[in-house]
């Protein structure tokens, strides 16, 4: 019984992204300032943000279908598209994040939280101080504050809110 009500959510939670990016692409109310291409990657980008949302895929998955979509289809051409892989910066973010799952997966964050805590948790203001430090340390090593925050720093105030919290 459990069985069919995963697959029935998880059919339902595939279907309403697609549905929802077949009104959209084909809304007769279209703007005439915007060119059809665009119309097209309004309803392709939207389906993939609904899709994400409701992660019948993982987001990863979810991404690759809307980024193949976009040129199966047509509103940009396959040079266009990958056109956005091709910057450093997207790279260094995606390579942060996955240090930051071998962070998670090893313990390290753990570690370097109780460590922080042993040190500078005394108070909660030592551990703010710490962890501006880490930041700080960290900072010329990876210079995107996205791939930072997301890659480096989230896995020890995670650690940091699991040790605090007993979970």
């Amino acid at each position: 019984m459990a069985d069919s009500k995963f697959n029935r959510q998880f059919f339902i939670h595939l279907m309403i992204p697609v549905v929802v990016g077949f009104i959209i692409w084909f809304f007769p109310w279209r703007p005439e300032e915007v060119p059809v291409e665009g119309w097209q990657m309004l309803a392709i980008f939207i389906a993939t943000i609904v899709a994400i949302i409701l992660k019948p895929l993982p987001m990863g998955a979810v991404a690759l279908i809307g980024l193949t979509v976009t040129i199966l289809v047509g509103p940009l051409s396959t040079e266009t598209a990958l056109d956005a892989f091709s910057g450093t910066s997207v790279w260094l973010i995606v390579l942060a994040f996955f240090l930051s799952k071998g962070i998670i997966k090893t313990g390290l964050g753990h570690r370097i939280a109780y460590n922080l805590i042993e040190r500078f948790g005394k108070k909660t203001i030592g551990l703010v101080y710490a962890m501006m430090g880490v930041n700080i340390v960290v900072g010329p090593a990876i210079p995107s504050s996205t791939a930072r925050t997301g890659g480096v720093m989230l896995p020890i105030v995670q650690g940091l809110a699991d040790i605090t919290s007993g979970a």
